[in-house]
């Protein structure tokens, strides 16, 4: 509720060691949310405090505490903090704390922060603390980043295609070099043994941590018979260099390395500084259309507005793959300009683009309101249903709001929520996903709104 009487008994329940873990993670969330400085010592102490261990059926679970103190001291912005989150965001053992720490720094904007959260984003092994510290940097925008921005730029493997050569399970007999993508989750290719002729189905399964190759009978889909199918032998061969093997690791890496220029790409754009320029346009040389894109929307950042219509192009042209329209997609929603709008409305309805209705949530335009209500009815799309919910709240439209009624008896219960938030966003109640109570008031008010906004 926002009383700032509550913040002495909250400090006392947060140095409480024997209080229940789950009570303590939340105290320091609203200490965060209630933005007191004198809350900042006793979450310095929860932040830099490894002695406290929670163990339950995942693990010792005491983290998670230190993370939600490393987020509020970002909220509440005393630049006490600095030194203790650059302490967890270097050394604290746990993925989701260093995360914390970066949010945190990046919102604070001390310029201490700038040269720790270089060494972070180059020496981090989990790319998600990567991303954030590169956002920090940003966030910052101290230009002391940009030459080891560069310099990690140019540090980073070279982007190649890889391919595999399968046997066949029957004769044991080389098939063919399948090129694999690691932008795809899943995609299959029909190929047949030179040999045996036998048929089969090649599917590549991306998971988080893992990837593995298929060959499935054809007959067949992966999804439902993947209980009978093992995996071929995890090795992927590097396409311009016939006698490099990599591991599954290997691979890993090499969609990190890629996430990774991405991120610097667009942190230079960010950063705004003309020194960068050279350095993107290079990697258009990248042989990655993703890679281009983020390059696009870094050099538009800096001035090259020309450089929107490579984007607009990506989301039309057969020579980008699904994810790379979402990239840009994502690019455009987040440069917001208006001129935007209906090549998005375009790749919503004609591509399911699912990061084209985020972006024109973004973007705010009225025009985007009808192609966002047909988005609700996508049968295709579970994921383009939910963001065109979303999208519908930000653009707050009172023409959304008899489908959003029907949207909340929707299969996905994510659309069902995003349809109830907008809702509510619209028209200030707040009756849950319950559609039949929506319906009855909206029929009692809805020429009310209807008059107000003509």
């Amino acid at each position: 509720v926002g009383d700032l009487r509550a913040v002495n008994p909250l400090i006392d329940v947060l140095r409480t060691k024997n209080q229940d873990a789950v009570v303590r993670h939340l105290t320091a969330e609203a200490l965060g949310k209630l933005k007191d400085p004198r809350a900042v010592d006793s979450l310095i102490e929860a932040l830099l405090d490894k002695t406290w261990k929670v163990e339950s059926s995942w693990g010792d679970i005491s983290y998670m505490l230190r993370e939600n103190a490393a987020e509020a001291l970002g909220t509440i912005g005393d630049k006490r903090a600095i030194q203790p989150l650059i302490q967890a965001l270097l050394e604290d053992k746990e993925w989701q704390v260093r995360r914390g720490a970066a949010i945190a720094l990046g919102l604070i904007r001390d310029s201490r922060a700038v040269e720790p959260l270089i060494q972070a984003f180059s020496k981090d092994e989990n790319s998600i603390v990567q991303q954030l510290t590169a956002e920090a940097l940003g966030n910052i925008g101290d230009l002391k980043a940009i030459d080891s921005l560069i310099h990690e730029l140019y540090e980073e493997s070279t982007i190649k295609t890889l391919v595999f050569q399968p046997r066949c399970y029957k004769c044991n007999s080389i098939i063919e070099e399948i090129e694999f993508d690691p932008d795809l989750p899943l995609a299959g290719k029909r190929i047949s043994c030179p040999k045996c002729g036998e048929q089969y189905n090649a599917q590549f399964m991306n998971g988080l941590l893992t990837l593995e190759i298929f060959l499935v009978p054809p007959d067949k889909d992966l999804y439902n018979t993947k209980q009978d199918v093992k995996p071929i032998e995890r090795k992927i061969r590097i396409h311009e260099e016939p006698s490099d093997w990599a591991s599954t690791e290997d691979i890993n890496a090499y969609i990190k390395h890629k996430n990774k220029i991405k991120t610097i790409a667009r942190t230079l754009g960010e950063l705004g500084d003309a020194r960068a320029i050279e350095h993107l346009i290079k990697l258009f040389n990248v042989d990655n259309k993703s890679v281009q894109i983020w390059a696009a929307f870094a050099l538009y950042k800096l001035g090259n507005i020309q450089k929107i219509d490579f984007l607009i192009d990506a989301l039309k042209s057969e020579d980008f793959k699904f994810l790379d329209r979402e990239d840009a997609a994502k690019a455009l929603g987040e440069i917001g300009t208006t001129m935007v709008v209906e090549p998005l409305i375009d790749a919503l309805k004609d591509k399911k683009v699912t990061m084209a209705a985020w972006a024109l949530g973004n973007i705010k335009d009225p025009r985007a309101v009808d192609s966002l209500i047909l988005a609700l009815k996508c049968e295709d799309s579970g994921e383009v249903r939910e963001q065109a919910a979303k999208a519908l709240g930000q653009i707050k439209d009172i023409r959304a709001v008899q489908p959003l009624i029907v949207a909340l008896k929707d299969k996905n219960s994510n659309v069902k929520n995003n349809a109830a938030w907008t809702l509510k966003n619209i028209l200030g109640e707040n009756f849950g996903i319950d559609s039949e109570t929506w319906q009855q008031w909206w029929e009692q008010h809805k020429e009310t709104f209807q008059e107000n906004s003509r």
